[in-house]
């Protein structure tokens, strides 16, 4: 709102600008061949009197027809000058938020396909073991769950648990929750423990971490994030960063509201 009342404020402010006129000498007729035998025989006078009839030129600057000792009005120099920063003033305000929201769907659409693309993986790997992963992996292969879902998907490099940060996973400081926040060593820890990653073919990043419990808690066997534009900026959950959750047949993003750590932009996207 306040972007709009600025905008409408510098807009009214140009409409107000006044025109004053100045003042031009004849040279010639041009860009009108047909009639130029005619004007020769005419005095000065005349010609004045001929191009208001012939050409009827209304009183403001025109480009590329006549010039007459006649009152065409203008821009001066300040006036050109003012609009030039009104326009400036606009572009600065208007442009970043165009090409901001035009980032902001491309995230957006990218989240939408690699959600596609594992819930293809997933029917895929389903199938090779059974139509359940319960009991497929064992907590002595924390890789597991990643390999599996690599199976199906097409990538150039995956990293192993405790060798992922800075290689196919963002290093520490290097990650934002939606509200600004900037994880700590501690919080990158606690939120993604260096797990099991790679890096698509794509350039996305994906970490692919398995619960312990091996599906046994509420069926869920793991969890999948995913930064859509890889190692490119903003490394922001809810913006290039999203999470979805591994049950024994399904996945399902993560849910809640879309602020506070953003993870729950997630499954609003989706919607």
């Amino acid at each position: 709102m306040k972007k709009f009342i600025v905008i409408l404020f510098l807009i009214i402010s140009f409409i107000q600008v006044k025109i004053y006129p100045y003042q031009t000498s004849l040279v010639k007729v041009i860009n009108n061949k047909r009639h130029i035998e005619s004007v020769k025989v005419l005095s000065n006078m005349q010609i004045t009197q001929y191009a208001k009839k012939e050409y009827k030129f209304p009183q403001m600057l025109t480009v590329g027809a006549v010039g007459i000792c006649e009152t065409i009005a203008g821009f001066t120099l300040a006036e050109v000058l003012i609009t030039l920063l009104i326009v400036e003033i606009v572009g600065s305000i208007v442009i970043p938020a165009i090409i901001q929201d035009t980032q902001n769907a491309e995230l957006k659409t990218a989240w939408k396909k690699a959600y596609s693309d594992f819930e293809q993986a997933t029917r895929k790997s389903l199938i090779d073991y059974g139509g359940s992963f319960k009991g497929v992996c064992q907590s002595s292969n924390p890789n597991c769950l990643r390999d599996i879902y690599l199976q199906h998907l097409s990538y150039m490099k995956k990293c192993d648990l405790y060798n992922s940060y800075g290689k196919c996973w963002h290093d520490i400081g290097e990650v934002k929750w939606l509200n600004g926040h900037i994880l700590t060593s501690s919080e990158m820890h606690a939120q993604f423990n260096d797990g099991p990653a790679a890096v698509l073919t794509n350039g996305s990043y994906v970490m692919i971490y398995p619960w312990t419990d091996l599906c046994n808690t509420g069926g869920q066997c793991g969890w999948i994030a995913v930064d859509v534009n890889g190692k490119k900026l903003p490394n922001t959950a809810g913006k290039d960063m999203f999470v979805m959750y591994v049950y024994n047949s399904k996945i399902v993003p993560a849910g809640g509201s879309c602020s506070g750590s953003g993870w729950g932009c997630s499954g609003e996207y989706l919607k």
